[in-house]
């Protein structure tokens, strides 16, 4: 039998799709936001390729992985962002729930300068198969951990990004037991609650 109106039609039929004017003003609006000039500023779209590939042959690693986009886009949960999302007490922009040092927790700080995590990096260097001295210069000259995951031709982004994916899975769980102390109990935000479980 043939089933006349809208509720004979799939979804993708029902689905509206932008016509070509709209795609080009999204596009436009894209090129103009801070987070895609940053993003092509460090290149990372050369390596989107080899992240995902990466992501996909090294499973065990997902959270780091998750952990790893985040970065790759400038949305890396620490203390010093969820103090500014006011899902934190302001005690994060000024001192590390980690380690509790006088300094920001930016996601800097996390990956190249925080004491808390020394073993996990050098953890992460043997897993890698990163020289502990060659890993202490990326991250000396790095001026966000980003930088460490382009793809230049005379750059081992390879191998930065499954370092960068299994020191950001080893720490995760501690890092949000740290920030959890600092955590408000339940902030609301455009009718949603937003608290650090449920930005994991």
């Amino acid at each position: 039998t043939t089933t006349n109106g809208w509720t004979g039609r799939t979804k993708r039929e029902l689905k509206t799709r932008p016509g070509r004017c709209a795609t080009w003003e999204m596009m436009e609006r894209k090129d103009g936001t801070a987070s895609w000039k940053r993003y092509k500023r460090l290149g990372l779209g050369e390596s989107s390729k080899k992240f995902r590939w990466l992501a996909s042959t090294r499973a065990n690693l997902h959270i780091g992985w998750k952990r790893v986009l985040q970065l790759r886009t400038g949305n890396l949960y620490t203390g010093h962002t969820a103090a500014k999302r006011g899902a934190a007490e302001e005690t994060p922009l000024r001192m590390c729930p980690s380690c509790e040092g006088e300094t920001p927790e930016t996601p800097r700080h996390v990956v190249c300068e925080c004491e808390r995590w020394s073993r996990d990096r050098e953890d992460a260097d043997a897993y890698a198969g990163v020289g502990t001295a060659g890993r202490r210069e990326w991250l000396q000259w790095a001026e966000e951990p980003a930088e460490l995951l382009c793809a230049l031709v005379d750059d081992d982004a390879e191998r930065k990004m499954v370092w960068m994916a299994k020191f950001l899975t080893a720490i995760d769980g501690r890092h949000q037991g740290a920030m959890r102390r600092f955590a408000k109990e339940r902030v609301v935000k455009k009718g949603r609650p937003c608290t650090f479980a449920g930005l994991e």
